[in-house]
């Protein structure tokens, strides 16, 4: 399927460079995730995006795999007990949320902040997880809010994807030995702005990728995960509809926007069911509630679409399942019958 209007007919465009304005309006919906090793070196983990926040504290999704493997492989490199091993430490597979092991980069239209992750929530049921970043010290946030698009997608529908690409991390002074403090790092990133189109559309999950997903002619490459994807329209906001998970392009595909990708794209409604504080910024408050509950009592105005044709499922402890109701179910049964 072709890019609608393009001489070029291709099946996906790269449009930051020929977006600057739109490229400076998406910048401060978007933070990168660093992550630093033992040896206090850092390196890129993904993307993330606020759907809630003020100059105190923002409510980030991101892809789990970004935090829970990417953050966690850049921490400890090196597994300390094999993966078949009887006895597994709670702790390997958690990723050190400390500010000497973990920052989010945000930038805004003239500064950029480095932010501590103080909370990850997720559920083994997807790949999506939701932070609460919180700036350093002094820093300056202006984070703007990216809603949660809960309406329907539609093979062929055009999509764009927005996230950090090409993100350099260079330390220009090291930290101090004793205390490790002191550390100086320059970092360069770019935000990237691709077409396509909804190539697939699976809620049941497919084949891995076992969470409600879709799949888009986009190519998605290594940081780019947990950036969003979004359907364009004219004269709304702009809101996600999912969360860049992974990708099965081949290399061509990567190179010539004329051959189609397949980038796969967590659906962001199973997110409703993803907890948080109950007060935010009072994270020793232990009370924990989820997206869904936040939207519904006006604590958080995060949706497009409506929210009464979810519900959520408890399925013990702090895991939740999202569900379409009944009435929704049925809807859509008569729709294909028809």
């Amino acid at each position: 399927m072709k890019i609608p209007n393009d001489s070029l007919n291709r099946q996906w465009v790269d449009a930051s460079s020929v977006n600057p304005d739109r490229v400076d309006e998406l910048k401060p919906t978007l933070v990168s995730f660093l992550g630093f090793d033992r040896s206090k070196n850092p390196s890129l983990a993904g993307t993330g995006f606020v759907i809630a926040g003020n100059e105190q504290c923002a409510v980030v999704l991101t892809a789990k795999h970004v935090i829970i493997d990417g953050i966690k492989s850049i921490q400890t490199p090196v597994s300390r007990s094999a993966s078949s091993a009887l006895f597994v430490p709670r702790g390997s597979k958690t990723p050190a949320l400390l500010p000497k092991y973990l920052k989010a980069v945000w930038v805004g239209h003239e500064t950029a902040s480095l932010l501590n992750v103080v909370y990850v929530f997720c559920s083994d049921r997807l790949d999506i997880a939701c932070c609460v970043v919180m700036p350093q010290e002094h820093d300056q946030f202006s984070p703007v809010s990216t809603p949660l698009d809960l309406q329907s997608l539609s093979i062929g529908d055009l999509v764009h994807m927005v996230s950090i690409y090409k993100m350099n991390v260079l330390e220009s002074v090291p930290p101090r030995e004793k205390d490790e403090l002191g550390q100086i790092i320059k970092i360069a990133q770019a935000v990237n702005i691709r077409i396509g189109h909804v190539t697939g559309i699976y809620k049941k999950g497919l084949r891995q990728y076992q969470w409600p997903c879709f799949t888009t002619s986009i190519p998605a490459e290594p940081g780019m995960s947990g950036g969003f994807v979004c359907l364009p329209k004219a004269g709304t906001t702009v809101a996600a509809c999912g969360v860049i998970s992974a990708d099965n392009s081949d290399k061509e595909s990567m190179k010539n926007m004329l051959l189609p990708g397949e980038s796969v794209v967590a659906l962001t409604w199973p997110a409703l069911g993803l907890r948080l504080p109950e007060n935010i910024p009072l994270l020793e408050d232990t009370n924990k509630v989820t997206i869904y509950d936040m939207i519904k009592t006006g604590r958080m105005r995060a949706v497009i679409g409506e929210l009464d044709q979810f519900k959520i499922i408890n399925l013990g402890g702090d895991d939740c399942r999202v569900d379409l109701t009944p009435e929704i179910n049925t809807e859509i049964k008569e729709q294909r019958n028809k």
